[in-house]
């Protein structure tokens, strides 16, 4: 069922796009952008921790995708930013997390990007009642500046999941609090 925006009123297509950090992500790397391309996310920018990350290259050759490693001129970037403090950006992977965000919104406005969504490599965006693009299109259309969602973690049915992507089907319900 789709939200009723009003008479006559059309939802114009959205460009999207999606900012995540990762490390040691081969695994999944292929299942994340491959499922994020196939519901409508037109670009993902990704930001390898590890600069020697072998997973880089592949990701290099993908045109839906910037892969930017951890290197001297992402720290370069980072330096120019207000929310940067040295000892947290080398230490602390939710600081590396708020820069490279910040870095990809730039990236974004430089592509025309219309909405950016933050998530971590193990998480995908998942819309029940509408296409993605018919969800961001609605936010738009309402005027909505920014939204936050809540997060389903996946629950492993055995002990050695290499792609949760493919291999997990159960997740924790979220309880309702009132």
């Amino acid at each position: 069922m789709r939200p009723r925006l009003g008479i006559g009123t059309t939802l114009m297509p959205q460009r999207l796009a999606i900012a995540t950090t990762l490390r040691n992500a081969a695994p999944v790397l292929e299942s994340f952008i491959r499922y994020h391309r196939a519901v409508g996310f037109d670009h993902l920018f990704l930001f390898f921790d590890d600069p020697e990350d072998r997973a880089l290259a592949e990701a290099q050759r993908d045109d839906h995708v910037t892969a930017i490693p951890n290197d001297e001129h992402l720290q370069q970037r980072w330096k120019a930013s207000t929310l940067f403090a040295a000892p947290f950006a080398q230490a602390e992977v939710m600081a590396r997390q708020c820069l490279n965000l910040e870095v990809a919104i730039d990236l974004a406005r430089q592509r025309h990007i219309d909405w950016l969504l933050h998530i971590d490599v193990d998480e995908l965006f998942y819309s029940a009642h509408q296409s993605v693009q018919d969800h961001f299109a609605i936010l738009t259309a309402r005027q909505v500046p920014g939204i936050i969602y809540p997060n389903y973690e996946a629950v492993p049915e055995q002990v050695d999941v290499v792609d949760y992507f493919k291999e997990v089907t159960l997740f924790k319900k979220r309880l309702r609090r009132h």
